[in-house]
């Protein structure tokens, strides 16, 4: 599966997103991965990347749902979250309405779709952000100290396959 269709899951998936009674935004369940992205090596965050895009594909099909084929991005933004970068402080946790990451800064896994490591900086982790919760994105980002979080435009996907064939 290639990012952009991955990108198509983790748009559908968002617009089917409610937030479920005593659980977190972004954080179904049913995707979770089985250890955490922080701290995890190349190849496990390679590894963790692919189950979590392999149970939302599967759940996206149960549920009859159909990702677009051409990946419309006016429903919201990609954020690069920087792996490496990252200080695990927890500031971001308490930025956001709806707990949109974890108590290490990292995204919900609902929202991952991609790695990719751009020019002069660690591996990121890409993400899909509703509309709905760019602002407490932004809020998100300007309490983190490491400045590990970025926007990035369509344009600047990587063209190929994600690493591993994922």
């Amino acid at each position: 599966m290639n990012i952009l269709s991955r990108l198509a899951d983790a748009i559908a998936w968002s617009s089917q997103a409610t937030l479920p009674v005593g659980g977190k935004y972004a954080f179904t369940p049913a995707i979770e991965p089985p250890f955490r992205m922080w701290g995890a090596d190349q190849p496990r965050r390679a590894e963790l990347l692919n189950t979590v895009c392999e149970r939302r594909s599967a759940l996206l099909r149960q549920l009859g749902v159909v990702p677009a084929a051409d990946v419309e991005l006016s429903k919201g933004q990609i954020l690069a979250f920087c792996l490496d970068d990252n200080i695990g402080c927890s500031s971001c946790q308490s930025e956001t309405v709806r707990e949109l990451f974890d108590d290490v800064n990292v995204p919900g896994w609902d929202t991952w779709f991609a790695l990719y490591q751009p020019l002069g900086r660690g591996e990121c982790l890409l993400c899909w952000i509703r509309q709905d919760d760019i602002a407490d994105v932004e809020n998100a980002m300007r309490v983190e100290p490491t400045e590990c979080m970025f926007w990035l435009d369509k344009a600047s996907l990587p063209r190929a396959e994600p690493p591993n064939g994922l």
